[in-house]
């Protein structure tokens, strides 16, 4: 399980303990939680940094263009008139 997908407080109770040992009980939403840590794996995570300026550049764009498309819309909605009869 990776860190990012627990919460502060979990992490926090997992890092003070040793491999085989019971954390103390926590107190969760559903009721109690006793978690027993069976192994840690260390691994190191390599980004392709490559991808990722790619993935930030098509983030920023798809984010200005809804702007943009909100500020036209709008513009619009000001600036015409529905008449019937």
């Amino acid at each position: 399980m990776d860190e990012k997908q627990l919460s502060p407080r979990i992490l926090k109770e997992i890092k003070q303990i040793k491999v085989g040992e019971i954390t103390n009980t926590l107190d969760v939403p559903s009721g109690f939680l006793i978690l027993k840590l069976e192994d840690k794996i260390v691994e190191k995570f390599e980004k392709d940094l490559k991808k990722e300026l790619e993935n930030l550049v098509r983030f920023e764009t798809d984010r200005q263009l809804n702007q943009f498309s909100i500020i036209y819309f709008n513009k619009l909605k000001l600036n015409s008139k529905i008449t019937y009869e």
